[in-house]
């Protein structure tokens, strides 16, 4: 698909979070979204706590109120 960039495409760029660098899994360029794919063991949270999802939705906060679609 000449619309979508995967992570590991040259041309793909992460996103920068003042010192954190974060990479999507995709980048849908006619619409201007990146697309993070989450399986349920990662929505879940790791070794069942909730800290991963919570830093999951802090992340798309953040993106958000940068203007970045996530």
């Amino acid at each position: 698909v000449h619309n979508v960039l995967g992570q590991f495409d040259s041309k793909f760029e992460p996103l920068h979070f003042g010192k954190r660098v974060y990479t999507p899994d995709f980048y849908v360029k006619s619409n201007d979204t990146y697309v993070e794919v989450k399986s349920t063991f990662t929505l879940i949270g790791k070794l069942g706590t909730s800290d991963f999802l919570k830093d999951n939705r802090r992340l798309q906060r953040l993106a958000n109120a940068q203007g970045v679609k996530l």
